[in-house]
């Protein structure tokens, strides 16, 4: 088996399925996933299990094989040593990212067996799959979604989804680039010179700065309002026909599942604001940046 370790939110655990994905079938045997951080007392929540995925849990056995200290002894090693040490694990057939956000050639020569750790945060992992991927990410039970009106809504009009992260980025300004209103004032500018008849549709974690802020653009829904799952809002975002997306592996995700042929895709050129972070790779090249 492959199996690859999970850790953080939704965009996160989609990118670090998708890695083990392409490494099992390239190996022609089965994923199994690594959920053993995610304890009650863990604020993310494990949210593959929504979608329609093509992988098992692996059991306490299956990971301490792996395993030999604690996941928080490796974390903290790398907060206070800035280097990839591997101290959690015991042989050799772990394979850990080497350099965020860059692709790796050699992940691609690892074999059946290995335990996988890293975010794979880069297009190349997903594209040879990407029809495979396309199909796992389904939800479960669309279609209590595909029978909501604003879904039909967005399905139907010339839609443009609006992703704005708050939370941990608005905590953490020293790390994360948070996108200002002046990236997305440019972005609907652009898409408005482009195209006619746009309705946007707002997604955020921050439903009440949205709203007292984003008062500049009519004909705006601000899907906040509907009280959906995370997983939810990310599917109907991909159902968007355009995208204006955040530094934020969620609303990656949102545009890069989206299937019209003919979208145009947003990014703001800044991912972080650690400038010893090189994350030009994230984005597609097909994809605006601004």
């Amino acid at each position: 088996m492959i199996i690859s370790k999970l850790e953080g939110g939704l965009g996160n655990q989609l990118f670090e399925y998708s890695a083990g994905r392409l490494l099992a079938i390239r190996n022609n045997t089965k994923l199994k996933l690594d959920i053993s951080d995610y304890s009650p007392r863990y604020y993310r929540k494990y949210c593959l299990n929504k979608l329609n995925i093509s992988a098992q849990i692996a059991n306490d056995r299956e990971i301490k094989k792996h395993h030999r200290y604690p996941y928080l002894v490796e974390k903290c090693a790398l907060v206070f040593f800035k280097k990839n040490f591997n101290l959690g694990f015991s042989n050799k057939n772990v394979y850990r990212e080497r350099i965020l956000f860059k692709y790796d050639k050699g992940f691609l020569r690892q074999s059946n067996g290995t335990y996988i750790l890293g975010f794979w945060q880069n297009e190349k992992y997903l594209a040879p799959i990407r029809k495979i991927l396309l199909v796992d990410f389904r939800l479960k039970t669309e279609e209590k979604l595909f029978e909501m009106e604003i879904t039909k809504k967005i399905v139907h009009q010339n839609s443009v989804s609006i992703h704005i992260r708050g939370g941990d980025y608005l905590d953490n300004k020293k790390y994360y680039s948070s996108c200002d209103l002046n990236y997305y004032k440019r972005a609907i500018r652009y898409l408005s010179n482009k195209f006619s008849n746009l309705r946007f549709y707002i997604f955020s974690d921050d439903s009440n700065y949205v709203k007292s802020s984003f008062n500049f653009a009519n004909k705006m829904v601000y899907i906040s309002d509907y009280k959906l799952k995370d997983y939810e809002e990310l599917i109907l975002m991909s159902k968007c026909k355009h995208n204006i997306i955040a530094n934020s592996s969620f609303s990656w995700w949102g545009a890069w599942l989206n299937q019209n042929k003919n979208k145009t895709v947003i990014s703001p050129k800044k991912w972080f604001n650690d400038d010893s972070i090189n994350s030009t790779d994230i984005i597609p090249n097909q994809w605006i940046k601004m």
